[in-house]
């Protein structure tokens, strides 16, 4: 009787968080804060990484990345999402991507829908090798339907080259209604 209780219990729970993740009306996402990191100062310079703020609500930001070593040839990143709760924790996924693959073939659909976020905002749009510097930016209000709920994020990505671990970018943002 208790065990049947406790799997009734259970799986309102789950259902409930099921729904809140997949019925997710549209939010606004506003960027807080962009940190970028150089591990590896023989491999890369950052020329500037900023959020510049133009007004309360509109924001921007811009990240160009000087290779000290060109051409690249592989390049890899890892996308980890965390949610701010007493602490950042991990938070519905941490995905590899392997840059230089999906761009010669661009059929992965978890790959496609990070590139689709920002595929209008860089000059990383050909395969590899990559001779020149990769310059990003964000200049427009983002609304979109996500599958998480409202709250506080961090979106820390790294950059990885070779197998070794070359920069890391931490993009601090909040999701509301």
């Amino acid at each position: 009787m208790a065990r049947t209780n406790f799997l009734i219990l259970f799986g309102s729970f789950t259902l409930f968080y099921v729904y809140q993740l997949i019925f997710v009306v549209q939010g606004k996402l506003e960027f807080t804060n962009i940190k970028c990191e150089v591990i590896d100062k023989k491999f890369c310079v950052f020329q500037h990484c900023f959020l510049k703020s133009v007004n309360r609500t509109y924001k921007y930001f811009s990240v160009h990345v000087h290779f000290l070593q060109p051409p690249v040839h592989s390049g890899s990143v890892n996308f980890v999402l965390y949610k701010r709760s007493n602490g950042l924790r991990p938070f519905l996924f941490n995905y590899t991507m392997d840059v230089c693959k999906f761009l010669d073939n661009r059929t992965n659909p978890a790959s496609q829908y990070f590139y689709s976020l920002v595929k209008d905002y860089t000059n990383v749009n050909h395969t590899c090798p990559y001779d020149h510097d990769v310059v990003n930016w964000w200049n427009k209000k983002l609304t979109i339907s996500m599958p998480v709920p409202t709250g506080r994020y961090l979106l820390k990505t790294l950059w990885i080259s070779k197998g070794i671990l070359r920069a890391e970018v931490f993009n601090y943002f909040t999701l509301t209604d």
